[in-house]
């Protein structure tokens, strides 16, 4: 037997003081970065410029809603982690494990998903020549250009969220306002270059599809695409403690409404500039469109630089809130410790940066036909966690029923806890509905076993650390971030 003395506090808990602007910074940055320079154009495909911004704006209700009901959750247990506290609270530990296993797949989903977008707009915006093909997958090369393009990325975003969360959100800011101020250009010069008969057909539909469903699964997408705001609850161990209540929940939903809005001027901006015919057969709508509607390389490379300003600040985002619930989880003992501890000079969870980035690149080998799936998979998730999470503030409302609270006060909840339901069901049926036209196993479910194996894997490597513990020492831990200086626990050889 050999006996294991705990860190002390110092180097389990996180550091910080960040501000109202910064968490705002860190869930808009997180949403505008996500998607919209690769997905403009099966956006417009699949719904037309107005039934996308359609799409967008009912998703946006939907998503304000949940980010409101976070918003309650979040001030009741501000600690790192958030969901895997908010479930232990409600439901347990089992649950919020799998609650907080399922989340950092949704966010290494992201992180994977910039790593191949990275390489992508980068070829883009420098003309470079097609690399050296390394391998074949999915029905995509997969070249070494994008590999050591995306790669070097990872490292980049990793190194400033491995120093810590202001150097990290400090980096957000930055970035975040820059894009902001680039974007303003490319939508100016669709407003004075664009021609709104390109807004013709308002509506499109693919295949049988019925226009109010091709509306309705754009709305249904949002639950990936403004997922953005859940960056917030990682993060509120480490925010000022006046951030709480109705200044908290303001942060939140003005961080989603102002996202969703700038996606819909993406949307519109891009349609504007060429008929929808034309943007069906391009690499990169949102940029390509500006070449022929301006006839200029020079815009091209302003919404380029744009879009890669937006990969860069989710992928931050991202990475800053994956490495917290991974972090949260090691603390707690549900996957091996080593997770859980805190660089003793940076005051950042630097192991868990290095697992998330880790685990981000290997999924982004799956190459640019694997976005797809990993989109997919991702939204599954988060559809899972924020079903958990509205049904857990309705019961904790239900437990304060006693001190006369008003019925009002489960309506946010309780429409939140419908929206999610109703995003679940459709991204559970539409890797289903593939199979069955295909006869094949969808790669979505694929990503999703294989990380619930690996989640079995490292709950077992945690168990005799975990069995060291009382449940009030896991409450502790997870509720409090409290860790007994003095507490020891055996292990066997």
């Amino acid at each position: 037997m050999r006996t294991i003395t705990e860190s002390t506090q110092s180097t389990d808990r996180l550091r910080g003081n960040l501000s109202g602007r910064q968490l705002f910074t860190l869930a808009f940055g997180s949403i505008i970065g996500v998607g919209w320079i690769t997905m403009v154009g099966i956006w417009l495909s699949q719904a037309g410029p107005l039934g996308a911004v359609l799409g967008f704006a009912g998703g946006c209700v939907v998503m304000s809603l949940i980010g409101a009901t976070y918003s309650a959750m979040m001030s009741e247990l501000p600690v790192a982690g958030g969901e895997l506290a908010y479930s232990y609270k409600i439901y347990g530990l089992g649950v919020a494990f799998a609650t907080g296993w399922a989340l950092t797949l949704s966010y290494v989903s992201v992180v994977a998903f910039e790593v191949i977008s990275l390489g992508w707009v980068w070829s883009a915006l420098f003309d470079t020549k097609t690399s050296h093909v390394l391998y074949r997958l999915l029905g995509a090369d997969i070249t070494l250009e994008s590999i050591i393009v995306g790669y070097a990325g990872l490292l980049l975003v990793g190194w400033f969220n491995f120093k810590g969360a202001k150097n990290a959100t400090l980096f957000q800011d930055g970035v975040t306002f820059l894009l902001i101020i680039v974007s303003l250009l490319f939508v100016g010069l669709a407003l004075v270059k664009g021609d709104i008969v390109n807004l013709t057909p308002m509506f499109a539909v693919e295949g049988t599809v019925s226009i109010t469903w091709s509306v309705f699964g754009i709305a249904a997408t949002t639950c990936y695409w403004l997922a953005g705001f859940d960056t917030i609850p990682q993060a509120m161990e480490e925010a000022n403690v006046e951030l709480r209540g109705k200044r908290l929940t303001t942060i939140v939903v003005i961080s989603i409404i102002a996202a969703a809005a700038y996606l819909c001027l993406v949307i519109l901006s891009t349609a504007m500039m060429a008929p929808i015919s034309d943007i069906k057969t391009m690499n990169l709508p949102a940029a390509d469109v500006f070449r022929s509607g301006s006839g200029s390389s020079l815009f091209v490379k302003v919404v380029l630089f744009a879009g890669l300003l937006g990969l860069i600040s989710s992928w931050n985002a991202f990475l800053f809130a994956a490495s917290r619930i991974v972090f949260a989880l090691g603390r707690a003992r549900l996957i091996p410790p080593i997770l859980g501890t805190a660089h003793h000079r940076f005051g950042a969870p630097a192991n868990a940066v290095v697992f998330v980035c880790i685990a981000g690149g290997l999924l982004g080998l799956l190459g640019r036909n694997g976005i797809s799936p990993i989109v997919n998979a991702a939204t599954s998730c988060y559809a899972f966690v924020f079903l958990l999470t509205c049904i857990g503030v309705i019961r904790l409302y239900q437990n304060k029923a006693a001190k006369n609270m008003g019925l009002s006060k489960f309506i946010v909840p309780v429409l939140g806890a419908c929206g999610a339901s109703l995003m679940l069901a459709l991204s559970l049926w539409t890797p289903y509905r593939t199979a069955l036209a295909t006869n094949t196993i969808p790669p979505e479910w694929a990503i999703i076993v294989v990380w619930t194996i690996a989640g079995f894997v490292f709950w077992k490597l945690a168990e005799p650390y975990r069995n060291g513990l009382s449940s009030t020492d896991i409450e502790n831990i997870i509720v409090c971030n409290t860790v007994d200086n003095n507490h020891q626990e055996t292990i066997a050889e």
